[in-house]
């Protein structure tokens, strides 16, 4: 197996609160991918082959477990590695706070609402790195909005992107709360 820094490297993945150390293991898992977790939970995950999904513009650790025959069909259940590290109740979303669906370690995962994670979510392709953030061609300037309970919320039009991604990070905190974690980056 390639050594640590190869695979970060490979697989691009960004760590949340944590450098290269010894407590981080990793799980194997189809198409050439990996899963960073704790080290305390690698032996409990390791009893399991992993597979790897594509969703929502990231790839995610899952398994499957046999359910049995029902009508002559084998059914089988879907288990996610993030759901279960975090043991989540069926009515909550596990959050992976930098956006990386195979980062898998307990200091990148949260209990959230479904509305709190489709709003953290990094959306497919967009004129902008940053969430919430749009470039507007016609005017060309760039654009920030927020959608809270299913309303658009216009922040207003910038000049330079990061002043634009500013303002959505400002809006997070004022209208949604402390509970949610804005995916801006890094702002200077």
């Amino acid at each position: 197996m390639e050594d640590f820094e190869d695979i970060i490297q490979h697989q691009n993945l960004q760590l949340h609160n944590s450098s290269i150390s010894n407590e981080i293991g990793i799980i194997p898992l189809t198409q050439d991918k990996v899963a960073l977790v704790d080290k305390e939970d690698l032996d409990y995950l390791n009893q399991w082959k992993w597979n790897t999904l594509k969703m929502h513009n990231s790839y995610y650790a899952l398994r499957n477990t046999y359910l049995g025959t029902f009508e002559g069909k084998k059914k089988f259940k879907m288990v996610r590695m993030h759901r279960l590290i975090l043991n989540a109740p069926k009515n909550m979303m596990v959050d992976h706070i930098n956006g990386n669906g195979l980062d898998n370690r307990k200091s990148n995962l949260r209990i959230c609402s479904n509305r709190q994670n489709t709003q953290n979510r990094k959306h497919g392709k967009k004129s902008s790195r940053y969430p919430g953030v749009y470039f507007n061609k016609r005017n060309k300037n760039w654009v920030a909005r927020i959608q809270i309970k299913g309303k658009i919320n216009f922040l207003g039009s910038f000049k330079d992107e990061k002043d634009a991604a500013k303002a959505y990070e400002k809006a997070c905190r004022e209208l949604v709360g402390e509970e949610l974690i804005c995916k801006t980056g890094k702002l200077n």
